[in-house]
C-alpha cells in the first residue's frame, strides 16, 4: 500500500491544507490527500476523491455529524471522523 506525503504550509497562507471536517459551511476546496488507512480509505477513493477533486461542503447535521459534501456532479456524507482524515486546500 503506498503512503502518501502531505504537504506542510503556515495557516493563512494561500496554500494552507485543512480538514475536510473544518473546511467551512459552503467553501470548496481541492483534495489533497485521503489519510485513512485500509479498505475505508480506498472506498473513500473509489467514491470520487482522490488527489485534486473539488469538493464543497453543503450541510453539517447536529453537533457536526455528519458532513454532506457535494463532488463529481453528486452529493456525499461522510462521518466527521471520515472527513477529518481528509486533507484540503481551500479555493480562494
Amino acid at each position: 500500500m503506498a503512503t502518501l506525503a502531505v504537504e506542510t504550509f503556515e495557516v493563512g497562507s494561500p496554500n494552507a491544507v485543512t480538514t475536510l471536517s473544518e473546511l467551512p459551511l459552503g467553501t470548496e476546496g481541492h483534495v489533497v490527500a485521503v489519510l485513512e488507512p485500509g479498505a475505508l480509505g480506498e472506498r473513500l477513493m473509489e467514491l470520487g476523491l482522490t488527489v485534486g477533486t473539488r469538493v464543497q461542503v453543503m450541510r453539517r447535521g447536529l453537533f457536526g455529524d455528519p458532513v454532506q459534501l457535494k463532488l463529481r456532479g453528486f452529493m456525499l456524507s461522510l462521518r466527521k471522523q471520515q472527513a477529518h482524515a481528509i486533507r484540503v486546500r481551500p479555493v480562494a
